[in-house]
């Protein structure tokens, strides 16, 4: 992958993890970014199975916890060490 080049991570609504509403435009975008030869990493099965209000900042504000940023930021660690010459 030359220095230049780019990624796209795509993160979920933490909503609905086990059956995510929005899996079929995360599909879609990831193959608009596969066209464009941008690799592209799907957070959301990082979240299956798991209870979207535990990784919630409250219960009145649903971005992501501290929990859950940190397994995002493990799982895209991963990613990019796994794409060759990236890192």
């Amino acid at each position: 992958i030359p220095d230049n080049e780019m990624v796209l991570v795509l993160y979920p609504l933490l909503i609905g993890l086990d059956d995510y509403p929005f899996a079929k435009i995360h599909a879609q975008v990831a193959e608009i970014a596969v066209k464009l030869e941008i690799p592209v990493f799907d957070l959301a099965p990082t979240f299956t199975g798991l209870t979207a209000s535990d990784l919630h900042v409250h219960h009145t504000d649903h971005h992501p916890n501290g929990g859950a940023h940190l397994m995002a930021a493990n799982a895209v660690a991963r990613w990019l060490k796994s794409l060759n010459g990236f890192l």
